[in-house]
C-alpha cells in the first residue's frame, strides 16, 4: 500500500507525511508486533530521519 499525494493538496508536510508513511507500513521493523500482534513501536533510523523531516516541514 502506498499513498500518493493528491493533486489538492500541495504543501511540503504532505509530501514528507507521504515518504513517512509509505516507509512506516513497509518497514519490517516499523511494523514488528509482539506475540498477541501488538505493534511494539520500534521506529527505525529511516523513520526517525523521515518524522524529523515531516516535522520540520510543518514549521514551514
Amino acid at each position: 500500500m502506498t499513498l500518493s499525494a493528491s493533486s489538492t493538496v500541495e504543501a511540503p508536510w504532505w509530501d514528507a507525511y507521504v515518504r513517512l508513511s509509505d516507509h512506516c507500513v513497509t518497514c519490517a521493523t516499523c511494523t514488528a508486533v509482539d506475540q498477541q500482534g501488538k505493534n511494539l513501536r520500534l521506529p527505525c533510523t529511516t523513520a526517525r530521519q523521515l518524522s524529523e523531516e515531516h516535522r520540520q516541514a510543518r514549521r514551514t
